[in-house]
């Protein structure tokens, strides 16, 4: 290689000083670097040393000297322009990597970041041949590389110069504040003497200090720059709201034998992000408790029960009293019940109070052809159209029983559909005299059956206006799915009280309803009422049914509603082994009412009125 104005031996120098530079400790002295051509540079070979040593060999340690003097031969001055030594294999190496190799030969040594200056410092022995660093000549570079020779030979690059920061990503809570540390070639960096910088400043601001500060919830990078070198931070803001305190609401709960209740817990704040809580209970062999705070009732006795917040372990305890309820009554929601063909349902009861430790029941059909139903679940299943009673008892105690009628119907039935309804117009045109038992075994006797009363004012007959109304009834009835048995339906009957009652006793009617007008001396008396007896069987559904007749009747006509009333006097209604209810319209004795009940109106409206009350008594 020449080099113009230079001779052979200050050329050799040079040579020598750049190469030591290149390859003692970091405490040498470095040359400048020289921006001498690389064709020029390319004119000088490295040769074997003395031994067989590569030329440019290093001291195994740093600072040490190297242990033979190089030797740099010429080659000859070039006659032409100069012919460039094939180029390096454009190999390149990260601050981590290492290298099964001891000498570089014909490779580029590449910074990641870009840094400027190098300095090789070496561990071991080695020899550097057509390298290149950043693309060119290894000559004079500056102290911010090192290239070490680690165990077995193997050349680890390093940075002696990074900024580095003791958290790549943080995660702070809204209002919080962090302080991002920096680290400078080994050494702590005040956080003062970087340059600060945040990507939004609406989530996170930084301080010159180095301190961030969450303002809300969302994403930032924060940037620390410090001659020339940055490092990068990123920083999620969150929202989290954290358990300060818990409490159980209930100080001493109590809960029933073999029942369940649930506890409930109270945050302080309100509205904690980790709502997550642990139950435990002291003893559950008296009580039990699962992961939602229901606890249940095993033994009579107490426990304690302990709630842990998931955030921060805070928590509570509560006594638990686990005591023996006894069951008071048996209670089935529904007298009727419809179903469609071929639909299940649940039968509605329960034992009451509803706190009772032994809330088991047992349940039964009367015709299971119609209707099954589990005997502990009260699942009920529709088999066939028809009617079925459905019987549930306690099975703590067993004397406890009720019932309810099933009515099991083809789907689009009308409303009253399964319903068997008989009427009574009371009286008739010839009266019966012959005295009969006023009661099933009874000693008291009255007449079969008289022609009633009539209109004081329209001269009207009680049986002609009680035959109207039933017929009006029966229509609107049928018209509504039900099937209706009627005594009479004519005048022209000889029929008594007793073959009456029977007639529809034998049909199995759900409800046998005496048509009647009330007349007495005084004018005044007006309104409506119904009788039922309590001296024998469906007392408590004759009387149920008397109230919402009167009710009904009184709501579609706007007469006075007189009552419900007990009397056990009428031969029709003793006789009758189904509910039975007698109804007096109105009184005949009352100008207005005898009026109105001639009326082909007002009869219409009475038998509305019917219907209504059937229709809720039989939950239709």
């Amino acid at each position: 290689m020449k080099i113009k104005g230079l001779s052979r031996a200050v050329a050799l120098a040079l040579c020598l000083s750049l190469l030591f530079a290149c390859g003692l400790g970091e405490e040498a002295p470095l040359a400048e670097p020289v921006d001498a051509p690389v064709s020029e540079l390319e004119e000088w070979v490295l040769t074997p040393g003395p031994e067989g040593a590569d030329a440019r060999v290093l001291a195994a340690e740093e600072d040490a000297a190297p242990t033979a003097e190089p030797t740099i031969a010429p080659t000859a001055a070039p006659t032409a322009a100069p012919t460039a030594s094939p180029e390096p294999a454009r190999r390149g190496f990260s601050e981590t990597e290492a290298i099964d190799t001891a000498t570089f030969e014909n490779v580029n040594l590449v910074h990641e970041a870009g840094f400027k200056g190098y300095l090789a410092t070496v561990q071991g022995t080695l020899t550097l041949k057509d390298v290149l660093i950043e693309g060119k000549p290894a000559r004079g570079v500056s102290p911010f590389k090192f290239f070490k020779l680690g165990p077995k030979g193997r050349i680890v690059v390093e940075d002696g110069a990074q900024l580095t920061a003791d958290a790549a990503a943080l995660c702070v809570n809204r209002g919080d504040t962090q302080k991002l540390r920096l680290t400078y070639r080994g050494k702590h960096l005040s956080g003062g003497k970087a340059r600060w910088k945040s990507s939004n400043e609406k989530v996170v601001k930084v301080s010159k200090a180095g301190v961030l500060s969450a303002l809300k919830k969302g994403n930032a990078v924060i940037t620390a720059t410090y001659r020339g070198r940055s490092v990068k931070c990123r920083v999620a803001v969150t929202n989290i709201v954290y358990v300060q305190a818990v409490e159980i609401t209930e100080e001493k709960p109590v809960v029933s034998l073999n029942r369940t209740a649930r506890l409930k817990a109270r945050f302080t704040p309100a509205k904690p992000t980790n709502r997550k809580l642990t139950w435990k209970s002291s003893d559950e062999s008296v009580a039990a408790v699962d992961e939602n705070g229901v606890v249940t009732g095993v033994a009579v006795g107490t426990a304690t029960i302990t709630v842990t917040t998931d955030d921060g372990g805070k928590a509570d305890t509560c006594l638990l009293t686990v005591k023996e309820v006894r069951p008071t009554s048996l209670n089935l929601e529904h007298r009727f019940l419809t179903m469609d063909l071929g639909t299940t349902m649940k039968t509605p009861a329960r034992v009451l109070p509803e706190n009772n430790s032994y809330p088991g029941l047992a349940y039964a059909s009367s015709d299971t052809s119609v209707a099954t139903v589990g005997k502990s679940t009260g699942i009920i299943e529709a088999k066939k159209c028809g009617v079925t009673t459905i019987t549930v008892t306690s099975t703590w105690y067993p004397k406890a029983v009720k019932t309810c009628k099933l009515y099991v119907l083809e789907p689009g039935s009308g409303p009253m559909a399964g319903l068997i309804i008989g009427i009574n117009p009371g009286h008739q045109k010839t009266g019966i005299n012959k005295q009969y038992p006023m009661a099933p075994g009874s000693s008291k006797t009255g007449r079969g059956v008289g022609v009633g009363a009539g209109g004081h004012w329209t001269h009207m007959a009680e049986y002609e206006t009680n035959l109207q109304v039933g017929l009006k009834l029966a229509k609107r009835l049928e018209d509504l799915g039900a099937t209706v048995v009627m005594t009479r339906t004519t005048n022209d009957v000889m029929l008594t009280n007793i073959e009456r009652a029977k007639m529809l006793n034998d049909a199995g009617v759900d409800i046998a309803l005496q048509l009647h007008c009330d007349a007495v001396d005084d004018p005044s008396f007006h309104g409506c009422a119904t009788y039922y007896r309590d001296n024998s069987s469906w007392v408590t559904e004759s009387r149920d049914m008397a109230k919402l007749l009167a009710k009904g009747i009184s709501y579609d006509t706007g007469c006075v509603n007189r009552g419900a009333k007990v009397y056990n006097g009428y031969m029709s209604l003793n006789w009758s082994t189904t509910p039975a209810v007698l109804i007096e319209m109105g009184f005949i004795s009352n100008e207005k009412e005898d009026r109105l009940l001639a009326s082909d109106d007002y009869r219409g409206k009475v038998a509305d009125g019917i219907v209504r009350a059937l229709r809720v008594y039989f939950e239709r």
